[in-house]
């Protein structure tokens, strides 16, 4: 029994936790909820303002009106080709007949490997309905 050794006193450690400096840690935790706070309010506006739509992918309508407007009206294929690929996206009640018209008065120059010049009057009306698109 002599080989024992006495139980040693209760030694005080110094801990650095979140509770040592209480109204340190409060005023910061009330500063970091307020940052998150703001920061999440900016996200929030950002991803629902207009102007974050220019990141997302744009809609076949609109790539269809993108092609619209850069048609070269100097080659008659590719007047012909790109509006009938695309005035599809814009027909509605008021302009179902003439869309369908224009479209007989184009079939004449589709499928042919030689091709005459488009007439003015088309040319006119294709125009016309590309500025008359409201996407």
């Amino acid at each position: 029994m002599d080989k024992l050794k006495d139980i040693k006193d209760i030694v005080d450690i110094n801990s650095f936790g979140l509770l040592t400096n209480l109204p340190f840690n409060f005023f910061f935790s009330i500063l970091l909820a307020i940052s998150l706070s703001v920061l999440m309010i900016f996200l929030i506006y950002d991803f629902l303002s207009k102007n974050s739509k220019k990141r997302f992918f744009k809609t076949q309508k609109e790539l269809a009106y993108e092609s619209l407007k850069n048609i070269d009206y100097s080659n008659t294929k590719d007047i012909v080709y790109k509006f009938s690929q695309n005035y599809l996206y814009f027909i509605d009640h008021k302009n179902t007949k003439p869309l369908q018209m224009l479209e007989l008065n184009l079939y004449k120059y589709k499928y042919k490997k030689d091709i005459d010049e488009i007439d003015e009057e088309l040319k006119k009306e294709i125009k016309e309905f590309v500025k008359g698109i409201k996407c």
